[in-house]
């Protein structure tokens, strides 16, 4: 077969396996398409993407850093390279390279939001309260510069005017979880009246509720046996909050979906849903009464081993979260192995240290739903049993 057939061949290959999802495919059908392109740049910086969607990040970054040295100004390459770098645990590096892209592109906006996220990482909350200021010059309804200009602010002790900004980000986007849970936080430290009409008392929405599953006695024995078998389990991954502790990588509702025990936990969670939503059908805040039409489910199991904990976090992407406990171990002593639901979090400052919090014990066969904008953590435990769980969150769907 000739050069050019073989290219032909290979890109229908591309493109359905593009079509279909097909990570592992797509990375090997592009690795024979340079093979029989070796200068073709485009195939190239292609395959550093998927290289890097498949785990195989030094190798996506040393093909990138090849690229980079053939053209050296390109703002995609840099803007990847940077990406690449952030997830590396590398800020300092990927400052260097957004200086070198807003140098390149002064009204580069993406540059400004992410150089203030490294800025973050490395505690220079002076260098995210100027880069988010001249993010503003170029964008000035950006919700994500308000959002980092409010939380390099509130670093900074600065709540009064941290909060100028939270309020700014509602008339811009009165549902943006993200100002939800730094404003409920500053609210309560500046002790101060404001009614936000996404939310307000968000922990007071913390729901629990048993699993009864009357067609399989050994239902959650089965579901541990299930988690045990799936394969794309990693340890303690990157940018996540479990430590000691391993968690799927991938949305167990799509991926697994036609599974019988994914299935069965997905109808549970509609159903609890269901419930969660009857349960507060009177309340005036847009979190009940503007609850999307169209939601998608995204889920994920954590196996958490001796001395496992998850740290504090939330999860901004979803409306609802929720977590379903499997598997538990016995005899954990005081506060053990549960869940603290709290107004602060990610080792924000404090001025006033009456912080609310809920701590709730985990038992097999429950289930707790929460607003997605609340902080919590596990509590560190002591066992050679495992604590298994199912983490989910209800997302609006994008039309």
């Amino acid at each position: 077969m000739e050069t050019k057939e073989k290219i032909s061949k290979y890109r229908k290959i591309l493109e359905k396996s593009k079509k279909n999802r097909e990570f592992s495919l797509t990375q090997t059908t592009l690795e024979k398409l340079i093979e029989l392109e070796p200068n073709n740049k485009e195939i190239k910086f292609e395959l550093c993407h998927y290289l890097f969607v498949n785990d195989n990040i030094i190798k996506s970054k040393k093909l990138l850093e090849d690229l980079l040295k053939v053209d050296p100004n390109n703002i995609e390459y840099l803007k990847f390279y940077a990406t690449q770098n952030d997830i590396l645990k590398n800020p300092k590096k990927a400052v260097e390279i957004y200086k070198k892209i807003i140098s390149l592109s002064p009204e580069d906006i993406f540059s400004y939001i992410n150089i203030a996220k490294m800025y973050n990482f490395l505690g220079d909350y002076k260098k995210i309260i100027h880069y988010s200021e001249q993010g503003l010059k170029i964008d000035d309804k950006n919700i994500i510069i308000y959002n980092n200009l409010a939380a390099g602010l509130m670093y900074q002790e600065k709540f009064l005017e941290a909060f100028e900004y939270v309020k700014k980000i509602e008339i811009l986007d009165n549902m943006n979880h993200s100002a939800i849970s730094l404003g409920t936080y500053l609210i309560e430290q500046l002790g101060i009246n404001h009614k936000f009409k996404f939310i307000n008392s968000p922990m007071n929405y913390i729901r629990e509720f048993k699993i009864n599953n009357k067609d399989n006695d050994n239902f959650l024995k089965d579901l541990v046996k299930y988690i045990g078998k799936i394969s794309n389990k990693v340890w303690e991954p990157r940018n996540k909050s479990t430590h000691k502790g391993f968690q799927t990588k991938d949305n167990l509702f799509s991926n697994n979906k036609n599974d019988y025990e994914i299935k069965n936990i997905a109808e549970i969670i509609k159903s609890s849903v269901k419930s969660y939503l009857t349960i507060f059908n009177k309340s005036n805040d847009y979190f009940i009464k503007k609850f999307p039409d169209s939601v998608t489910l995204k889920g994920w199991s954590v196996t958490l081993k001796n001395s496992g904990y998850q740290s504090s976090h939330n999860h901004p992407a979803g409306w609802i979260s929720g977590v379903m406990y499997i598997q538990v171990p016995k005899d954990l002593k005081n506060d053990e192995g549960k869940i603290e639901f709290s107004t602060h979090g990610y080792d924000m400052p404090i001025i006033k240290s009456n912080i609310s919090t809920k701590l709730f014990t985990p038992e097999e066969g429950k289930l707790l739903l929460f607003p997605s904008s609340i902080y919590h953590r596990t509590i560190p435990f002591k066992s050679n049993d495992d604590r298994i769980s199912i983490a989910f969150d209800i997302i609006p769907k994008i039309n």
